[in-house]
């Protein structure tokens, strides 16, 4: 089930990208069993967009300073893993199938990976989030480079 953030960024999406180029339901089969892909993938031509979305349970919002560490741990590390792994399957597995909006099954294992856009948007229900977090653009992997950083409202903007 979707979260009201990756259902924003699925519409957003298959909106400017149009349905048959947008992909958010990516559960695929490898021989090794159920992997998932990104919360939300675009495909047009030679253009790839990975996106990773997080969102805080509003319910879960209580100090600054946990506010904080779960940016740190969520939105920083975890969804740059997520992004990594799903970066990865792309040199793993030669077939990756998954799901348009159009809720047509398409292999996107054959999309060029030299040019992709890698994006985490993230909704954190919370202003305790420290200005220097929420200022944050982008952050880096040392294995697959810089990731965009949005909160939901700025990419809603874009």
């Amino acid at each position: 089930m979707q979260t009201e953030s990756e259902n924003l960024v699925t519409k957003i999406s298959s909106n400017v990208f149009y349905k048959e180029f947008t992909f958010h339901k990516n559960d695929f089969i490898t021989p090794d069993g159920q992997k998932e892909l990104a919360d939300n993938v675009m495909w047009i031509d030679d253009l790839l967009f990975i996106i990773q979305v997080k969102e805080r349970n509003i319910r879960d919002v209580k100090t600054e300073l946990e506010e904080n560490k779960w940016f740190d741990n969520t939105v920083l590390k975890k969804a740059k893993n997520q992004v990594k792994d799903s970066l990865n399957f792309f040199s793993l597995y030669t077939e990756i199938k998954v799901k348009n909006v159009r809720n047509h099954t398409v292999d996107i294992s054959k999309a060029d990976t030299t040019r992709i856009n890698k994006l985490i948007i993230y909704k954190s229900n919370s202003s305790l989030i420290a200005a220097e977090n929420r200022s944050l653009k982008f952050c880096r992997s040392s294995v697959i480079g810089n990731i965009h950083l949005f909160d939901v409202e700025d990419y809603l903007g874009i």
